[in-house]
């Protein structure tokens, strides 16, 4: 009997502040949801452009921490086959998104500005 794929993540990160970062995992939460995927942050903390960032064990559980956010080695790996969000706006409808992810690809939300 074949097991089925892995279904793709749904992965943001961000450099900046508290609110954006915040606001993406909201986003990726939803998008989770919406798509039926995996949803994860990968939350920098030495490269962070804002202070007072390196510490997210303050404002979220172990649980979110461990089950939610991904390390700096996992996120490195993801960004080497994960499709960026923005390659999927121009679509009509989600079909393709749906299918990237179905076939166990991972998607990148990120700022549509490099930081």
């Amino acid at each position: 009997m074949m097991s089925s794929p892995k279904t793709g993540r749904i992965i943001g990160s961000r450099k900046d502040g508290l609110g954006a970062r915040l606001l993406l995992l909201l986003n990726c939460l939803k998008m989770g949801q919406q798509f039926d995927a995996p949803a994860f942050i990968y939350w920098p903390k030495e490269d962070s452009l804002a202070t007072n960032m390196e510490h997210p064990e303050k404002l979220f559980s172990d649980v979110t921490i461990q089950t939610r956010f991904l390390s700096q080695k996992d996120y490195i790996a993801a960004n080497k086959s994960a499709v960026p969000l923005w390659r999927f706006l121009s679509d009509r409808d989600p079909r393709r998104l749906e299918q990237h992810l179905a076939d166990g690809g991972d998607v990148l939300v990120l700022s549509l500005i490099h930081i």
